[in-house]
């Protein structure tokens, strides 16, 4: 018979344990991300590692770390197991039974170690512990999680049973066969059968765990290329992966097939370049430049059908490994009806914005035509009737004596001041209708004349560049071109703070440039303040009017600068 030495047993299981400790943290180190609970598979492992080897080195170390804690972090790394597999699989549940079994345990095996040394009562201790955390595993594995399709938890779960019925065995055989030579090393032979089971029972469950935690990887990678090729297949654009190496089709989805008019049967074992899809080899070739980051997006091009019909692409790319070769996944959209939706709706724009600058054209001509009407008929209607009444009121005066005026006297005096007064707002509504200056000077001389009145009513300093030597405007670009310069310089006065500005006015290349900057305290902007900012929105609308363009550039206590920029016309 052969005599076997049970710390020879602990020794070997040592092996086992650090090797699954390996296995198992590689698995959570690639799984970390995707399952939660293997963290504490780890530790389980772990802590098994170090109580088995403490125990294995009893007698050579103090009886408190050989027993007490040995056996404590077997008893812990047993309760993680049950929380890492209740986190496995998104169970959660209060941690307390296991805080309350750790208090229970650690006092007895301490005081029955180095108080009142009893090894019956240690082991019974141990049993106990363990047969409480393999019952909860078998209700956990078994009846908890029933409703997973997982084979290997059902006999993880039976092989927690086992555990559970030995433990209460070893209890039972304690109980009624006691060692009777407190030597933990030497013990009978059917206790020498009960340690060996537990530990063939330690090394199998955790064979299992690395079996469930293998096995729902695999899983999930069966589900993920499922829905790959769910949404591969059929997805409502064309899709193609290629071999980069040297362009060979690999697959194709049904709607590769029905866009480009190819079958899979013809182009099996075909290269990308044979099929003719591209309208210009200087498209592909650009497009494959593209692909230096690995991954290309929306780009658009012109792609041919397989009869020979031409159409608008919008592809995207992007590469990845398969089967140890780089490889590339194309997505075609047919953007034909997108194109001709686009169309229509840049037409409808233009049309839109046409029209609306007809309309402030009309509306500034029919401003000035009102201005025309009032100075042509009231205004000269209101100065000759002011002559008149200035003329009766000389000649009724010549007819009086040299006494004080009469009453009618003083009424003709009233209407006189009324006749100058009306003259004047008439005048007033006239300018503002059309202004005489910009009528009469043109863009440049209206600027410089404003520029002038503006420094001495705000008292800002304000200095005019420009390289401008003849006028560049027409009408219906001054117009609205010097009421977006007058809104500017407006906002300079009531808002900015400022002490200085600067207008500048240049052409370059057939454009009109004007900046306007201003000393003064700026403010917090954002684009859309373009479209939210009554203001800012009424200067954007007039510029974009022109086909021109508005830029802002300001921060708080820096100034403001404010570019516009319209072309001019021929």
């Amino acid at each position: 018979m052969i005599d076997l030495d049970l710390r020879t047993v602990y020794f070997n299981s040592l092996l086992f344990f650090f090797v699954s400790a390996i296995v198992i943290f590689i698995l959570w180190w690639q799984t970390r991300k995707r399952f939660d609970g293997v963290q504490f598979f780890v530790l389980y492992i772990v802590l098994f590692l170090f109580g088995d080897g403490l125990i294995s080195l009893r007698g050579y170390i103090p009886d408190v770390l050989s027993i007490v804690v040995s056996n404590s972090l077997i008893i812990l790394g047993a309760s993680l197991s049950y929380i890492g597999l209740e986190r496995f699989y998104k169970q959660k549940s209060s941690i307390l039974k296991h805080i309350i079994l750790l208090a229970c345990f650690v006092p007895v095996q301490y005081y029955f170690c180095s108080i009142y040394p009893d090894l019956n009562i240690r082991i019974i201790n141990v049993s106990a512990g363990i047969a409480v955390i393999t019952g909860l595993l078998v209700w956990l594995s078994l009846i908890k999680l029933r409703n997973i399709d997982d084979p290997i938890l059902k006999a993880y779960g039976i092989a927690n049973m086992l555990f559970f019925g030995i433990s209460i065995f070893r209890i039972y055989r304690t109980i009624y066969h006691p060692q009777v030579i407190p030597d933990y090393f030497n013990p009978k032979t059917t206790d020498l059968f009960v340690v060996l089971s537990f530990h063939v029972l330690f090394l199998l469950l955790s064979f299992f765990l690395i079996l469930i935690i293998n096995n729902r990887l695999i899983r999930e990678i069966k589900s993920q290329e499922d829905k790959f090729n769910k949404a591969f297949h059929y997805a409502p654009f064309s899709m193609c992966v290629t071999r980069i190496s040297d362009g060979k089709i690999l697959e194709v989805n049904e709607f590769f097939e029905k866009l480009h008019g190819y079958t899979m049967a013809e182009l099996d074992g075909r290269l990308i370049s044979d099929v003719n899809m591209w309208l210009s080899e200087c498209d592909r070739t650009s497009f494959m430049q593209s692909l230096e980051n690995g991954q290309a997006k929306s780009l658009q091009y012109q792609f041919k059908r397989k009869n020979g019909d031409i159409f608008p692409g919008e592809l995207s790319a992007q590469t990845f490994m398969y089967n140890h070769e780089e490889c590339l996944i194309s997505v075609i959209n047919d953007i034909t009806e997108k194109t001709k939706a686009d169309k229509l709706i840049n037409d409808s724009q233009l049309m839109l914005k046409k029209f609306a600058a007809q309309l402030q054209s009309a509306v500034e001509e029919e401003k000035v035509l009102l201005a025309n009407q009032i100075d042509n008929e009231l205004n000269q209607n209101l100065a000759a009737l002011k002559l008149e009444l200035g003329h009766f009121k000389n000649q009724l005066n010549a007819g009086q004596s040299n006494n004080a005026p009469t009453e009618i006297s003083v009424k003709i005096d009233d209407i006189y001041s009324i006749l100058g007064n009306s003259l004047k707002s008439s005048l007033k509504i006239m300018s503002s209708l059309r202004n005489e200056v910009l009528h009469i000077m043109g863009f440049m001389g209206a600027v410089e004349l404003y520029v002038d009145e503006f420094s001495k009513k705000n008292q800002i300093k304000c200095d005019i560049e420009t390289n401008i030597s003849k006028y560049p405007l027409n009408p219906q670009q001054s117009t609205p071109l010097f009421r977006v310069f007058e809104n500017a310089m407006s906002n300079i006065a009531e808002h900015s703070k400022a002490t200085e500005a600067k207008v500048r006015i240049n052409t370059v290349d057939n454009t009109l440039r004007l900046e306007i900057v201003d000393n003064g305290i700026g403010f917090s902007y954002n684009q859309s303040m373009l479209f939210t900012c009554k203001g800012l929105m009424f200067m954007q609308e007039r510029i974009h009017l022109l086909d021109g363009n508005m830029q802002i550039e300001t921060a708080s206590e820096q100034g403001t600068k404010i570019i516009i920029e319209i072309p001019l016309c021929a």
